[in-house]
């Protein structure tokens, strides 16, 4: 599928898969841990070496969250940032911060 992400500031239309509704995994172009988990508005959560490592994010997150939600509400929701950060945390990936 295509996806319209959001690199380095830029909108860049992508090739994607979307292992659970509104999340989506995407190759970044030019980085170390090129593999990127992102909403489906074009935010990317999260960066990893892998596209299992992605894959099996987005399974894990997809318990946290609605994410076929606007990324407002998901960004609204209260403790739902912490819980992304400490999920990250143990994990062999690059948080982007908040959903970015």
């Amino acid at each position: 599928m295509e996806h319209v992400a959001i690199i380095d500031g830029q909108r860049h239309t992508v090739d994607a898969i979307e292992p659970v509704p509104g999340l989506r995994v995407y190759k970044h172009p030019h980085r170390d841990y090129p593999v990127c988990l992102g909403h489906h508005e074009g935010r990317r959560i999260a960066r990893t070496e892998c596209t299992a490592d992605a894959v099996d994010a987005a399974r894990d997150l997809a318990e946290m969250a609605d994410w076929t939600q606007p990324e407002a509400e998901i960004q609204a929701a209260p403790g739902l940032a912490e819980k992304v950060a400490d999920y990250f945390a143990g994990h062999n990936a690059i948080w982007a911060g908040g959903y970015r």
